[in-house]
């Protein structure tokens, strides 16, 4: 089976207050940076062969140390980006929670797209379709992906089985880790935003 460590990205100073989404200067704080270096001392002797991340760089600076532990280099993929959020990126939360699509998206993620932005279902099928592509091409490897909340809990819905209307009831923490494996006649989830990983 092909394992999965799917890593949120660390802290920065906009989290929990505003959706960044894709605006591109998002960079770790200090305790971002703290995060990101304990979780490579974590994750240094878990075997990892390969390292993919989102293009946006509180991403990049988050695998970057388990990049330097491992002797791997850091490859980019837009499959592990952010949802486009459209009109809704850079936006406070309060504010958001005034406007009624926005309501709509949090109840009804299967059918709502985020103004001028993606659906759920667009996001789910670009980051799925890269693991079962890299599960066939690297089969038996262990692959870190560094990436964002909602695409990591759509992907874990996606595998459970359980519609993307549930995906408030994951919490995927920054800096944390969710293992997932893949074979040819099952998927396992290992590990559930883990903060101290052994897989």
């Amino acid at each position: 089976m092909t394992t999965f460590y799917l890593i949120r990205h660390a802290s920065n100073d906009f989290f929990p207050h505003t959706l960044v989404g894709r605006n591109p200067g998002i960079h770790l704080n200090g305790t971002g940076q703290r995060e990101a270096e304990q979780l490579a001392e974590r994750l240094a002797g878990e075997g990892i062969e390969k390292i993919f991340s989102s293009p946006m760089e509180r991403c990049r600076e988050t695998a970057e140390p388990l990049a330097a532990k491992c002797n791997l280099n850091v490859e980019i993929s837009g499959a592990l980006n952010e949802v486009d959020f459209g009109d809704w990126a850079g936006r406070a939360f309060a504010e958001l929670d005034q406007l009624e699509k926005w309501k709509q998206w949090n109840t009804f993620r299967s059918g709502a797209r985020a103004t001028n932005g993606e659906t759920m279902f667009e996001v789910q099928n670009r980051v799925v379709g890269f693991l079962e592509k890299l599960s066939r091409e690297r089969a038996g490897q262990r692959i870190a992906l560094v990436s964002h909340g909602d695409p990591i809990r759509a992907v874990i819905l996606y595998f459970l089985g359980t519609p993307l209307e549930f995906i408030r009831r994951i919490e995927i923490s920054p800096a944390s880790v969710s293992i997932l494996s893949i074979g040819d006649w099952e998927a396992q989830i290992r590990c559930l935003n883990a903060r101290h990983v052994q897989a």
